[in-house]
């Protein structure tokens, strides 16, 4: 789907992003500074978050600069 700035944006399950990060754990996740942010979906009566995604364009621009970092690429 596509906003009306008409970048694309979809959002995807935490598996999904978890998979396309190279099959890491969400605490590896969790403990990762610079992975993206989630968004929040729903909260608990408590407010905390029980139901996160991701934005995927930001997951796969997140592998991309990690390859590149590896790769020694400018």
């Amino acid at each position: 789907m596509e906003n009306e700035s008409g970048a694309g944006r979809r959002l995807i399950a935490l598996e999904p992003a978890l998979a396309m990060a190279g099959g890491i754990s969400d605490s590896t996740r969790r403990r990762i500074p610079d992975f993206p942010r989630p968004v929040v979906l729903s909260r608990t009566r408590r407010g905390r978050p029980c139901r996160i995604a991701f934005v995927e364009a930001e997951v796969l621009a997140w592998c991309e600069a990690r390859i590149r970092a590896d790769r020694g690429a400018a």
